[in-house]
């Protein structure tokens, strides 16, 4: 093992964290950008109807308004029972309002009865067009007032809503990181045995003083300590490690499951079927015995039994 090895790998841990919260960022607001419209009428809206708002293209598209309303149909869906239709239900109301000298379609919820109406202008499909008649002087347009605004747009715009305070607490953190490697997790939870850098000395000293890690690996070990490099930085006091064991998923991959003891659940490294063999290989060199062959049901022990199975570790 090389002098900084562990605090290298904490540097590059931390820069993927940075890396991750700049791209998850920018492909929020690439979403932002390309929904402009929507995020202004959002936020800004909603805007009092007007003629001008219907009769031209405006980037004004969510509108209220307060004005007497008439029904004139309804939206209804038929009922299948085992695939035969027997009857129809009414989803929605289509009202009527007056707004200068022409009339606006308006679709409201199926309990609508009186009030203030809000929603978002639409093209009026040639469908709805026929159906009021070649006589109806409406505009080109409807007020949609079923469903909210904000929830009326694509899948993207509301995942990036959602996703984009996570994204920048995921960049300040891998900015805050970039150049201190004490607060990867795997150095600070050092602290419960002294200062933490102190303590990546004190390992890395321990470490270098063994033959077995001359070469590089994934894995480092010593009587008293296991490092691990891949898939990030983990480091263990070696009495911690209970067991640990090959797992294969459904399309074919597999991973190395560690059960650490205070933890209720065990920790999963995802690698390829090469790295899996050198690891598993190292820590059975670490810590002999301690692998177990049956990785599910050791799993199903440790998830019910955990306090049993260190109690009965620490007897041995």
């Amino acid at each position: 093992m090389n002098k900084d090895t562990i605090l290298n790998k904490a540097k590059k841990d931390n820069a993927k964290v940075l890396i991750f919260g700049i791209i998850l960022t920018g492909i929020c607001l690439v979403v932002f950008v390309l929904h402009w419209n929507f995020l202004f009428n959002a936020f800004s809206g909603p805007f009092n109807i007007d003629k001008s708002l219907l009769e031209t293209k405006s980037i004004k598209n969510y509108l209220e308004a307060d004005l007497p309303l008439v029904q004139i149909g309804s939206q209804n869906t038929g009922l299948k029972v085992l695939g035969g239709k027997v009857g129809s239900v009414e989803t929605a109301k289509y009202m009527a309002a007056k707004i200068g000298d022409r009339a606006l379609l308006v679709k409201v919820d199926k309990n609508y009865t009186r009030g203030p109406v809000k929603g978002k202008i639409l093209p009026l499909p040639q469908e709805m067009a026929s159906g009021l008649g070649t006589d109806a002087n409406f505009y080109p347009v409807f007020l949609d007032c079923q469903t909210g605004y904000i929830l009326d747009t694509d899948l993207f715009m509301i995942l990036a809503v959602v996703v984009f305070p996570l994204s920048l607490i995921i960049l300040l953190t891998g900015i805050t990181r970039k150049s201190n490697p004490a607060s990867h997790k795997a150095i600070s939870q050092l602290k419960t045995r002294g200062q933490p850098l102190a303590m990546v000395e004190q390992i890395e000293a321990e470490l270098a003083k063994c033959e077995h890690n001359r070469e590089e690996s994934p894995v480092y070990f010593s009587d008293n300590w296991i490092v691990l490099l891949e898939p990030s930085l983990r480091i263990m006091n070696s009495n911690d490690l209970i067991g640990f064991g090959r797992e294969k998923d459904k399309n074919g991959g597999e991973s190395v499951v560690l059960w650490i003891r205070g933890k209720m659940l065990s920790e999963s490294l995802i690698l390829d079927k090469k790295e899996v063999a050198v690891i598993l290989d190292r820590l059975n060199k670490a810590v002999p015995k301690r692998y177990k062959e049956n990785a599910k049901e050791f799993e199903k022990a440790w998830g019910s039994k955990r306090s049993d199975i260190e109690r009965e570790f620490d007897g041995k």
